[in-house]
């Protein structure tokens, strides 16, 4: 067996333990709670709704998301998600594998790259160690199991300059045209990336041109720019569509607009110290960790030891070629950095881009500054040792993580979490809402319409698109809007404990939310309340009110009925029934309405009701309250009207329906109180055959 078999066979078999371990940290600490980290959930029901899109009305939506310019970070995400979700199913497994797919072909790449570029298959070992000993791919945000588009464009970036790398920097033109398509597929996935990409080549492209008297940098200089006019042709349609959403995300949300210095505050940045430091300390605290540097002593200290054991084999590289590798992996850290640097707005999530540069930095430094060179490949199988060693450490290290971050506080409060979010899907499955409409009075990435849209649909295979009526930005606002919003709402999300943070948001719900509450106890169901957090979660509801018997969006004089829970109205709670009223010229007289329940073995149950007519809208008040102590969880309450009209008997066509009213455009609980519950009153109209209690 060749030694490039037995390479091929160890890093199979490394992929697999991989796997295996993975998905059982998948399986017990991801599937089991709703999509955590605000990105994913958005990324998440974007692809299930494309997926169920697709599913219904044919594979060309996934052409009309690609060319829709409704996405501002990138087209090809949610295509993926959802292409992998339609035809591999499995709910988030499915999303993940993308992620998946990703490292082990990062982690392949690495290793062809380095142990071709130097020579030693040890290097290229070690560089797959350093990768699986980084700190991101455990990240909750941006990491393996957290399913958007970071992760992904850290491969995809690394990817291109392992490429890149392998086309001995632009020599080789097939290399190089794969290395175009590439960065085509890591820009379509995320926009930002043109900038990254288009730096490293003018700067590249510019490095050639000072060696054009050189004729190898001669022909770098032509394929890099085929390469790159590859990219700018396969991405332009693309980021033309999208522009105008591109440029409200990037332009407006992270330049010229506030958000930036808020997100600035987020994290603690008053001034240029703070600004400056911010990437370099993330990248070393939050995406390659301590496990990493010790990965890079460990190698660095083989090569040192063999220095010394073979001192001889050791020679100094010569020529342009190491100044066109430096160029190449340095460039696409300092470019990427620099980027970043200009958006005021800063993230511990983007910094891990540059990931994989500096593992190539950290395994072919040495090579540049002379201390190993690729003849010596064949006499040096103590760094093939050493690369063994750093991915065993990196093994080690992934079985810690995944030890480490299972904590029996945490599942606790996810599942309750779970439970949160269950009980609102499912609440609205059951009253058959398609598109629930919620309001939350926090900014939260575990409350909000996209985890619920997103975990339902993991858990029941249907979905159901929730909207909120209130937006969760991070800006002020006013009162009357927020209150306004709650009138639109079918759910409302109530969170306990002190509105406070950076985000203005807070300081404008913190006076509104006395308010927002009792507006919610007067005029909706106090239906749940969960805790996780360290918060309460006080979940209120619109009744469940549907009407039924409408004909052609006209309530009959005969066969009307409205369907109710008593159970779940407090007993000075009623059901208030509004719509455009009837042109008096067809029904001069108010009509009069009579209500009545059917239970199976009871006699029929008269129901107070009330019809009124109300500045051009008509008023039905129905009072339930003899209704609460049916065991029935639903009751028909039928409705029946003195007063019709025929159109027929008044001219205006064929048609013999006895119409009454249109159908109701609003359902709600009022608190009012109706006409029977006042004192002295009395009941207008009594069914045959039925005693009525006493009204006082």
């Amino acid at each position: 067996m060749t030694n490039d078999r037995r390479f091929t066979i160890g890093l199979l078999a490394l992929f697999a333990i991989q796997i295996l371990y993975f998905y059982s940290y998948f399986a017990y600490e991801i599937r089991p709670f709703p999509p955590d980290a605000w990105d994913q959930a958005v990324y998440l029901s974007e692809s299930y709704t494309l997926s169920e899109s697709a599913q219904t009305h044919g594979l060309m939506q996934f052409a009309f998301s690609l060319f829709g310019g409704l996405h501002p970070q990138g087209v090809l995400f949610p295509v993926e998600g959802a292409a992998l979700n339609l035809f591999a199913g499995g709910g988030r497994l499915s999303q993940v594998t993308l992620n998946f797919f990703a490292l082990f072909s990062a982690e392949w790449i690495l290793y062809s790259c380095v142990a071709r570029t130097t020579g030693f298959r040890g290097l290229g070992l070690a560089a797959v160690g350093l990768f699986m000993l980084q700190h991101t791919i455990w990240n909750q945000a941006g990491g393996l199991f957290d399913f958007r588009i970071d992760f992904l464009a850290v491969c995809l970036y690394g990817a291109w300059v392992c490429v890149a790398l392998r086309s001995d920097v632009f020599f080789d033109r097939r290399w190089s045209m794969i290395a175009g398509l590439i960065s085509t597929i890591l820009v379509l996935n995320r926009f930002v990336s043109v900038t990254y990409i288009s730096g490293v080549m003018i700067f590249l492209i510019i490095v050639f041109a000072m060696q054009s008297k050189d004729p190898k940098c001669s022909i770098r200089l032509k394929n890099a720019a085929i390469s790159f006019g590859v990219m700018i042709c396969g991405v332009t349609p693309f980021i033309a569509t999208s522009w105008p959403a591109i440029n409200k995300y990037y332009v407006v949300g992270h330049l010229t607009g506030n958000e930036k210095t808020i997100r600035a505050a987020e994290f603690g940045l008053v001034n240029w110290k703070d600004h400056l430091t911010y990437y370099p300390l993330s990248i070393a605290r939050d995406h390659l960790g301590v496990p990493f540097s010790v990965g890079c002593l460990l190698i660095w200290g083989t090569i040192l030891f063999s220095c010394i054991r073979q001192p001889t084999v050791f020679v100094r590289p010569t020529g342009r070629d190491i100044i066109s590798e430096m160029a190449l992996v340095v460039g696409s850290v300092l470019i990427p950095l620099a980027v970043l640097y200009i958006d005021i707005s800063k993230s511990p999530v983007v910094g891990s881009i540059v990931d994989i540069p500096l593992i190539l930095i950290a395994v072919l430094l040495p090579r540049w500054i002379g201390l190993i060179d690729r003849s010596a490949a064949r006499r040096t199988w103590w760094l093939t040792a050493g690369g063994a060693v750093v991915v065993v450490l990196g093994l080690i290290t992934q079985l810690n993580f995944n030890a480490d971050t299972r904590s029996a506080s945490r599942r606790e409060s996810y599942k309750q979490w779970a439970r949160t979010a269950t009980w609102i899907f499912d609440d609205a499955l059951s009253t058959g809402l398609k598109t629930p409409h919620i309001f939350f009075d926090t900014i939260s990435s575990h409350l909000n319409e996209f985890v619920i849209t997103s975990f339902g649909y993991e858990q029941t295979g249907i979905l159901l698109g929730f909207h909120t009526t209130f937006p969760q930005s991070l800006f002020n606002f006013e009162k009357s809007e927020a209150l306004a919003a709650l009138d639109q709402s079918d759910y409302v999300v109530l969170t306990g404990g002190v509105k406070a943070g950076v985000y203005p948001f807070f300081a404008s719900m913190a006076p509104a939310e006395p308010e927002v509450r009792k507006w919610a106890n007067d005029h909706l169901i106090f239906r749940a309340r969960f805790h996780f957090d360290s918060q309460s979660i006080d979940i209120y509801a619109k009744p469940h009110i549907a009407v039924g018997g409408i004909s052609g969006d006209w309530l009959l004089a005969r066969g009307t009925y409205v369907s109710l829970r008593p159970r779940e109205l407090t007993p000075n709670q009623v059901v208030v029934l509004r719509g455009p009223e009837t042109d008096t010229k067809l029904i001069p007289v108010q009509p009069s309405v009579l209500a009545s329940a059917e239970v199976p073995g009871r006699r029929p149950i008269s129901i107070p009701a009330f019809f009124k007519r109300l500045n051009g809208q008509y008023e039905i008040v129905i009072d339930p309250a003899a209704l609460r102590d049916l065991p029935d969880d639903i009751v028909d309450v039928t409705l029946e009207f003195d007063r019709y009209f025929v159109p027929k008997e008044v001219g205006m066509n064929s048609d013999t329906r006895e119409l009454v009213v249109r159908s109701p455009t609003e359902r709600r609980v009022g608190s009012i109180t109706p006409p029977h519950r006042r004192r002295g009153s009395t009941f207008q109209r009594r069914l045959p055959g039925i005693s009525y209690p006493k009204v006082y």
